[in-house]
């Protein structure tokens, strides 16, 4: 009967960090624009996003759509965002595609870099639209592993 207690208190302490987690990750995606700084880019920037699929090309990205991952199919808010990596930081990991892109000076950039590794990776459908209603078209952080990304909200 004492094996049965432990297995409950297990199952009850998991629920409870699971929710935790959730409320965490929450609160963190919620408050995304809160933790950076807005800029305007001075000069144009190249950016590399990879692909596994070869017939992928810039015109066919769409920013706002639904990505498929882990956390979404937790019941978490949709994630999206077109992620990428400046031209000298290029990631060949994540495909052999490479579509090469300009963001034009002048576009309104959320800077993550100060916020953290992360702060920038799983961004939410509605913290996009937010950021697109203030005219922020990309977002540059770090990843939790790799170099500076940027996450463009619309395609240049």
């Amino acid at each position: 009967m004492g094996c049965r207690h432990g297995h409950e208190n297990q199952f009850k302490e998991k629920k409870m960090s699971k929710r935790l987690l959730k409320e965490y990750l929450k609160l963190v995606l919620e408050s995304v624009a809160e933790k950076g700084q807005v800029f305007t880019l001075e000069s144009p920037k190249v950016v590399v996003h990879r692909s596994t699929d070869p017939e992928l090309t810039a015109d066919r990205l769409d920013p706002l759509a639904i990505r498929q991952t882990k956390q979404s199919k937790r019941g978490s808010e949709p994630k999206v965002g077109v992620y990428a990596y400046g031209v000298e930081n290029d990631v060949p990991r994540y495909g052999e595609n490479k579509i090469e892109m300009t963001i034009p000076a002048g576009t309104k950039v959320l800077d993550l870099r100060g916020a953290g590794r992360g702060a920038s990776s799983r961004l939410s459908l509605s913290s996009a639209k937010e950021l697109l209603d203030d005219g922020i078209e990309a977002v540059v952080g770090y990843d939790y592993i790799g170099p500076e990304e940027w996450i463009l909200l619309k395609i240049p």
